[in-house]
């Protein structure tokens, strides 16, 4: 998950400041350049392939 959050905010000209997460969630706090539109890193980071494995085999405690 690491290699996937540093090249989107490669893609995306933005900073990561402090990741974080649990077994089902990431948390993940970057600077974003008010030029771009938030959304797409965000999906960006939705689409990638381990996220939706994840959302396939990881449990929801909620």
């Amino acid at each position: 998950m690491e290699e996937i959050t540093l090249s989107i905010c490669v893609d995306f000209d933005c900073e990561r400041v402090q990741p974080n997460g649990e077994d089902n969630r990431v948390h993940l706090l970057v600077n974003f350049p008010p030029k771009g539109a938030v959304a797409k890193p965000v999906n960006s980071l939705k689409g990638s392939p381990v996220v939706r494995g994840c959302a396939k085999t990881c449990s929801n405690s909620h």
